[in-house]
């Protein structure tokens, strides 16, 4: 027999549904209740509907497949990603607006006249494409450029202009396009228009130099000076970097390709520099094109010095490393010392100083000649007690300056000591007035080994 609703059965319908999952897991199942069977939740077949030219699509839900076999729907649940919250209607249609591209899956659950709930879930699955691509009206025209005459408003305004392209529908697009530059004169460019969903269509046109070119290229940025710490060896690969890449200058020309040269001449181009700055080479890097026209941009290579020389020493033609002992034989005087400041980008000069620490005896200075400032100690003779130091400072010709340093010839023990970056030892300063060796100070020159680390003339 046909059943009916009996009294509150909206509210016992809701109330069925509070405890109602709406989620993709099973329903609980609900026995037939006084022969009363459960009804079936039928949420309609998948489909699939594209979305309009602002990403958005409107859809329609239909349950009306929904049964029960011996009474009637009282209420439909639905609930997925595409509703704000779970909805509850006393009919079998929902409509609803989904925003964004993919799969949405719907959930339904449906309660009988009596308040019993179906025994399972019920979905479906909206598949939300792009909409169609804009129609192409008219195709992009191509753009004659002089090339003797500056085209570049003109090809601003053919780019702002599509190339004059016109699509269908004309609103809600983004239009882009690929143009980087002109090569030769000419440059090949894709617009394109996007509507909101991703969809696009694109159209291709051309720019054509035409004409005698007239017009030097165009140089932005402008070269621009570099400044690097000398390495010793005259720094050529950061030169050659620099002067292969035009010193960063870059160069355009409306109608042809552009050749780079420059006017750098290892033998003419460097001059001293102005401390820290050692030396520098000025540069004239040119840009021309094939017609002959071209434009010039100037920069400075700058090699700079602000790495104080370390000295280096010798004792009886043997380099000893500092904190060293060196022992000999009071037999084999004279012993001797000599130093180098090993400046790897210029000249130095030594400031030097001795100190008797206990007893006497006699001491030698030789300075050097030509090329390689070092200084030759000779100790000669001594008393047995007899222990002396020997102070050494290199300054290089930008006014860096070692730390001083002392060697120690001890004859009780015979033995040559070398300490680094110990102080001056009994007040004696070669910065001092009157401290240094008859006043004087070497010539400057190269370390040995190292012959033109510099490119400019000492």
């Amino acid at each position: 027999m046909k059943h009916t609703a009996p009294p509150g059965i909206a509210a016992l319908a809701l109330a069925g549904l509070a405890a109602f999952s709406l989620t993709l897991a099973p329903m609980q199942v609900h026995a037939s209740v006084g022969g009363n069977n459960p009804p079936i939740a039928d949420a309609g077949a998948d489909f699939t509907v594209a979305a309009d030219a602002n990403g958005i699509a409107t859809v329609t839900l239909n349950a009306i497949n929904s049964a029960d076999c011996d009474g009637y729907i009282a209420c439909y649940l639905w609930d997925g990603d595409i509703l704000e919250a779970p909805l509850t209607t006393g009919g079998p249609t929902i409509t609803a607006t989904v925003a964004g591209l993919g799969q949405h899956i719907v959930t339904l659950g449906v309660v009988d006249d009596l308040g019993l709930a179906s025994d399972a879930l019920d979905t479906v699955i909206i598949t939300v494409t792009g909409a169609p691509p804009p129609g192409l009206v008219t195709p992009a025209g191509n753009l004659s450029i002089s090339c003797s005459s500056d085209p570049a408003s003109a090809i601003l305004a053919w780019l702002d202009n599509h190339g004059g392209a016109v699509v269908d529908p004309s609103t809600g697009l983004t239009w882009s396009n690929n143009y980087s530059g002109l090569v030769n004169g000419t440059a090949t460019v894709t617009f394109t228009a996007t509507n909101a969903s991703g969809t696009s269509v694109s159209t291709t046109a051309s720019i054509i130099g035409t004409g005698a070119d007239t017009v030097a290229p165009v140089i932005s940025p402008a070269a621009a000076d570099v400044i690097v710490e000398c390495d010793g060896t005259g720094n050529w690969g950061a030169l050659n970097a620099w002067l292969a890449n035009h010193g960063g200058a870059r160069a355009t020309d409306n109608c042809s390709a552009v050749t780079w040269t420059n006017n750098f001449n290892d033998a003419t181009s460097w001059v001293n520099g102005t401390c820290p700055v050692e030396e520098q080479a000025t540069v004239v890097f040119k840009a021309t094109d094939a017609s002959g026209n071209f434009s010039t941009t100037t920069a400075a290579f700058k090699i700079k010095d602000t790495t104080a020389p370390p000295l280096v020493w010798t004792v009886n033609g043997t380099v000893v490393p500092d904190y060293s002992i060196n022992t000999f034989s009071l037999s084999s005087l004279p012993v001797t010392v000599k130093v180098y400041p090993a400046d790897l980008c210029g000249g130095a000069t030594l400031q030097k100083s001795f100190s008797w620490l206990q007893g006497s005896g006699s001491v030698s200075y030789s300075s050097s000649t030509g090329g390689v400032a070092n200084d030759t100690v000779k100790l000669t003779s001594g008393t047995n007690n007899g222990k002396v130091r020997f102070y050494f400072k290199a300054t290089d010709e930008c006014g860096n300056s070692s730390a001083t340093e002392w060697i120690e010839i001890d004859l009780t023990n015979q033995t040559v000591k070398l300490k680094g970056n110990e102080g001056l030892g009994n007040g004696v300063d070669p910065n001092t007035p009157g401290a240094l060796h008859n006043g004087n100070n070497d010539a400057p020159g190269f370390f040995p080994g190292n012959p033109g680390a510099r490119h400019k003339k000492a």
